[in-house]
């Protein structure tokens, strides 16, 4: 099941807001997989969140001024056929604002400042499915996310 809307709550010239949310219910098994004498049958899809639900709001004032919040929760994964390995669920957050003005007549700045993962959640972004190891050691099956991190940017757009 997936759902999405996009709503733009304010348009005026002065003021925007704009809000966009979707997200998805994975219910999927296996229904016949037997692999070798091991029968799979009737265990979660392997490599699949639970829910996705990403959360988006956006806003400009003045013409100058913008920011953005990306709110995403991704629920546990399968990460073993045999469904006895699983991701943790996991939620992160991430926000910018910025400033952007024409200075001379054809030369705009834009000045930007954000963060990504602003709750600093340790979480695993990626997975190895159905890893295996390698001279008697453990199977990596999680590689970790960046932990909360900042950037800014400035640029300078020149128009002829």
């Amino acid at each position: 099941i997936e759902s999405l809307i996009d709503y733009r709550l304010v348009n005026s010239d002065r003021f925007s807001l704009n809000t966009s949310a979707n997200a998805a219910i994975n219910y999927f098994k296996f229904t016949d997989f037997v692999s070798e004498e091991t029968d799979f049958s009737g265990n979660k899809l392997t490599g699949v969140p639970s829910q996705v639900l990403n959360i988006n709001v956006a806003t400009e004032f003045l013409n100058y001024f913008y920011g953005s919040t990306h709110l995403q929760y991704v629920g546990e994964i399968p990460i073993t056929d045999d469904n006895s390995v699983f991701n943790e669920a996991y939620t992160v957050l991430d926000a910018h604002i910025g400033f952007k003005k024409t200075v001379f007549r054809n030369l705009e700045l834009n000045l930007l400042v954000g963060t990504q993962n602003v709750l600093d959640n340790e979480y695993a972004s990626q997975v190895q499915v159905n890893a295996q190891g390698f001279g008697g050691n453990a199977p990596r099956y999680y590689y970790p996310a960046t932990p909360q991190n900042f950037y800014t940017s400035v640029k300078l757009k020149y128009t002829y």
